[in-house]
């Protein structure tokens, strides 16, 4: 499938899921967020307000989002926070965000799986090439630190990553524990820490 905004809107949301969801599959599909003869695009590729459980988002190619090409978050009055069996893989990422810590690629705001069953949530094998802010943010959203089960960032390739505040990083991670990561090859991100663990 193929989503672009060249007639479409400064503040788009691709797709929104506005509650919980089950069962969805992203697969080779263009989320082209570019606003034709503007530098102001639309905001968000896949905007998730809610908990995900069996969530794939693979094979597909995201452009130009001005927030973030994926973004999860929580309504205010959220009670149950349980993501189980997400992967994201296979996935290209380009110049995504506006340069500051809450924009970019990959934006996970609510990882907090504090009534979860364990299964697996996974960021692997995509490409992330020029993105201004954060190329993969994780963090729980609320300051409380978390374990979290199965949690795994694995063989991403992250490059020329930019940010205009001090919080830019190809992979940042905040108050979760038990993240495994490995093969990640993070590198020529104009001076920003590779991998960002602080208050995590």
């Amino acid at each position: 499938s193929t989503f672009d905004n060249l007639n479409g809107w400064t503040g788009t949301n691709m797709v929104y899921f506005r509650t919980n969801v089950n069962n969805v599959l992203v697969d080779s599909s263009l989320f082209n967020l570019d606003l034709a003869n503007s530098a102001n695009d639309g905001d968000v590729g896949i905007y998730f307000l809610g908990n995900m459980q069996t969530v794939t988002i693979r094979n597909s190619t995201f452009i130009e989002a001005d927030t973030n090409a994926i973004f999860l978050t929580y309504p205010a009055n959220a009670t149950v926070f349980n993501h189980d069996n997400v992967l994201v893989s296979k996935n290209t990422f380009e110049r995504n965000g506006s340069g500051t810590n809450v924009t970019g690629g990959v934006q996970f705001a609510g990882i907090r799986n504090t009534t979860s069953d364990g299964g697996k949530f996974e960021i692997s094998d995509n490409t992330f090439l020029n993105n201004s802010g954060i190329a993969i943010y994780l963090r729980p959203g609320n300051g409380g630190n978390y374990v979290v089960p199965n949690l795994n960032v694995s063989r991403n390739v992250i490059t020329g990553t930019k940010a205009t505040d001090t919080w830019g990083a190809g992979i940042r991670i905040n108050y979760i524990d038990k993240v495994v990561m490995s093969q990640n090859s993070v590198y020529n991100n104009n001076n920003l820490l590779p991998i960002d663990l602080s208050n995590g």
